[in-house]
């Protein structure tokens, strides 16, 4: 079965009060902001944070009503009471409300005049306040600032707050929450990029310990109010107070890849104190546009982890000041001869820096180390049958890199899932590695349905760019979590691979299954290649809470979307499930070659797998980092197998028409493609064991089906080749969804327009599979 992208992609945005408030922010700020404990920055020709040079801020509080000024005067106090922190609203407590209502009618008027010297906090109690400001009005804030550079700094002149004060909003969330956290941008803040919820971070917050700044909100969190460790350090950084720098400490340092000295910006760069996971204070190389990969980050006094990771936030329309390095593993800060060395195994061993009060850590440099190769394993209950099998596979393709000589082991990651997502090792040592896979055992996992997709993107932000993951699973990915659009957005902007070995769904269907559990011969409908029509989640609009979720979808689906969107390989075989070795030996083989492709010239997928003897069949071969050509020779190993011809399709993929002879040896066969690449140079491509010899059945059967796919809206002549049949012109096929127990069986959405039979055993049928047809491998039947 060859892999298909989705046809329509959607994505639907998180309904957070933050994200249409920045989103909004944006639109009326011209510098380009940052990240992470951040400020927004103004360029001249360098970035300068922006902040209010002059103050104490007077702010102006609309009318009413009582509820909206007294949250307004506690917001304001929240921003003053940092004691690290010049106040930098005059006395919020004593303010005293407008005498005029602000509303849109009178906006540009008596509030939002440019240059009046006048900050204005406004309740909008029917919409007209956003409208007349030129955002929506089911935005729950805005909030815009004026500024400029005077006297070499940048600088805030002027500004105004929106909240939305409509009855629907205010059931919904937390105002006073709202409030502070716009007033945080108000005053130069950028998000927070602490890091919680997603699957695989290192020392994670809990959501109710997320500083005020950091970009989502819950409904009704009434914590959002409560200023954390990574706004403190902000907003004391930005607007200094007296005894700041004697009461923060410094770290410092910078980031470079493994290997060389090359800087790395766009890295978070998270310390977490070890005595309590809430304190938790971000910075993200190259943040001032440095070319060296420098981070500098003001911490209070304590014992931290320092952590370097992708940074992954959302951040709408807004761009980080440099780009952001998306290719490496998340790690510890180690031990300087180890990180320097990049020779740690991760997850890693952190070691601790003190940073005392008024002092400085200094070189704490970090080293980036791409992941080149991950293996995603599903390790639950139902994956008992397989387990053992997936093993085998890994090893292979362990002993198989090993064997490589003169070429590094690649970095390789190991990763697990349930219903949780765990990286268990990565590693470019073999034996470190090896010990990992021979610990992996099947057991729990609650429903059928698990976080596959949810791993995928665990994977996807460990690699590399051009890296390559492989998924093995028997499940659905879960409803809940990542779509199918986010996954594919996020590899196929790093240039990466999925590839796919699957051996079951939820419901059972789907995967060509006949009455007895047996394979059989099976077509499979696959989506448009270029779909058009649909919008594809990017991975900046990732993040947690999720956004886009998948739904109910067979694996069939999710998993030959993704595979087929990022040019990897994908192969069902449900029958390893039956416990009999040739399907067990079928398992590793196919995993085997599909495992090898990621790195070497490889036949990753042969179909049909099975040869019967005394046929004639076509066989579709699929390559993986290969060139086949006019000049490519096939061969399959042992003997009692000709090559009639061959028909190169594309540089990954053939069909090569055969003749198995009545006597030939049964068992599985090696397939190796042999492609001369001029100036003496040889390709050569095999898939161990990759085609199946099988005893010749009693009873009239369909024995093979070329091509095994089709996309849908499209229309191909399928080859359907049986034996001990007597194919005529009045004979019918069928294309079932299950057992195809007579031609009424036919799937409607595949239309079969005219059949032309060459013999008895061999017959044309010219088919269109409808825009809408499942995707799942079809029984294929000649009535």
């Amino acid at each position: 079965m060859a892999p298909h992208p989705l046809a329509r992609l959607t994505f639907r945005r998180s309904s957070r009060s933050f994200v249409a408030a920045l989103l909004a922010l944006a639109a009326f700020v011209l510098p380009q902001p940052a990240q992470a404990y951040h400020f927004f920055y103004i360029l001249s020709p360098l970035p300068l944070p922006v902040a209010w040079r002059s103050g104490p801020v007077s702010a102006v509080i609309d009318s009413g009503p009582a509820s909206f000024i007294t949250d307004a005067r506690a917001a304001l106090t929240t921003w003053n009471n940092v004691s690290t922190a010049a106040d930098m609203f005059a006395n919020p407590a004593t303010l005293t409300p407008s005498a005029v209502n602000f509303t849109g009618a009178n906006f540009g008027t008596a509030w939002g005049v440019a240059n009046d010297g006048r900050f204005e906090l406004v309740c909008d109690e029917d919409g007209t306040a956003l409208t007349a400001a030129g955002v929506p009005n089911d935005w729950l804030g805005y909030g815009p600032t004026q500024q400029a550079v005077i006297g070499g700094q940048g600088a805030i002149t002027d500004g105004f707050f929106i909240l939305n004060c409509s009855i629907a909003q205010s059931t919904t969330f937390n105002y006073l929450g709202t409030m502070v956290h716009e007033l945080g941008h108000t005053l130069g803040l950028a998000h927070s990029s602490t890091y919680l919820h997603d699957a695989g971070r290192l020392d994670a917050l809990a959501f109710n310990d997320a500083p005020t700044m950091y970009p989502f909100s819950l409904p009704n969190d009434a914590l959002s109010a409560t200023l954390e460790a990574d706004d403190l350090a902000g907003i004391s950084e930005l607007y200094p107070g007296t005894t700041f720098l004697t009461t923060y400490s410094t770290i410092s340092g910078t980031v470079t890849r493994c290997g060389t000295a090359e800087a790395v910006s766009g890295v978070n760069v998270r310390a977490v104190n070890t005595s309590t996971n809430r304190t938790q204070i971000t910075r993200y190389s190259g943040y001032d546009r440095n070319d060296t990969g420098y981070y500098e980050m003001k911490v209070p006094p304590g014992s931290y982890r320092v952590i370097i990771e992708v940074m992954t936030l959302p951040v709408g329309s807004m761009a980080p000041l440099t780009p952001v390095a998306t290719d490496f593993a998340a790690e510890y800060r180690s031990a300087a001869a180890q990180e320097e060395a990049c020779l740690e195994d991760l997850p890693d061993t952190a070691q601790p820096v003190s940073a005392v009060a008024g002092g400085t850590v200094t070189d704490q440099h970090l080293k980036t180390n791409p992941v080149e190769l991950a293996f995603v394993v599903d390790d639950t209950g139902s994956m008992g049958p397989e387990i053992a099998a997936v093993r085998q596979t890994l090893t292979n393709e362990i002993n198989r890199l090993r064997a490589v000589t003169g070429v590094p082991f690649p970095n390789t990651a190991i990763v697990t899932f349930k219903d949780n997502v765990t990286v268990r090792r990565i590693s470019r040592d073999p034996a470190v590695l090896q010990t990992m896979v021979n610990s992996l055992s099947a057991s729990g996992g609650g429903d059928c349905p698990e976080w596959s997709n949810a791993a995928l993107l665990v994977a996807g932000t460990l690699l590399r760019r051009g890296g390559t993951s492989m998924l093995f699973t028997d499940a659905d990915s879960h409803p809940s979590g990542p779509d199918v659009g986010a996954v594919s957005s996020l590899y196929t902007s790093k240039g990466l691979r999925m590839s796919t070995l699957l051996s079951g769904t939820c419901s059972g269907a789907g995967l060509g299954l006949t009455s007895d559990g047996e394979d059989a011969s099976q077509m499979n409908p696959a989506l448009s290649q270029n779909p058009s029509d649909g919008t594809v989640a990017s991975p900046a609009d990732r993040t947690a809470p999720p956004g886009g979720v998948l739904g109910n979808q067979s694996s069939i689906q999710t998993y030959s979307s993704i595979s087929a969107a990022t040019g990897g390989l994908f192969a069902a075989i449900p029958g390893i499930k039956s416990g009999i070795a040739s399907e067990t030996a079928r398992y590793i083989n196919t995993g085997t070659n599909i495992a090898v492709s990621a790195t070497l010239p490889t036949v990753g997928t042969v179909n049909p797998g099975d040869g019967v003897l005394g046929t004639t069949i076509d066989v579709d071969v699929i390559g993986s980092n290969t060139n086949f050509g006019a000049s490519s020779v096939v061969t399959f190993s042992g003997t009692g197998i000709t090559l009639n011809f061959a028909l190169v399709r594309s540089p990954t993929s053939m069909t090569a028409n055969v003749t198995i002879a009545a006597g030939a040896t049964l068992g599985f066969r090696d397939v190796t493609v042999t492609t001369p690449l001029g100036g003496g140079a040889t390709e050569t491509a095999t898939g161990i064991g990759a085609f199946n010899v099988i005893s010749a059945p009693t009873t009239p059967t369909v024995i093979g089906v070329s091509p095994s796919i089709g996309g849908r809206g499209t229309s191909l002549a399928v080859t359907i080749r049986g034996i001990n049949t007597n194919f005529t012109a009045a004979s019918v096929p069928a294309f079932c969804t299950s057992t195809c127990s007579s031609a009424a069986s036919h799937d409607a959405q595949i239309v079969v327009n005219s059949t032309t039979v060459t013999d008895a055993t061999t017959l044309v049928a010219n088919i269109t599979i409808g825009a809408n047809a499942t995707v799942a491998y079809r029984n294929v039947a000649v009535f």
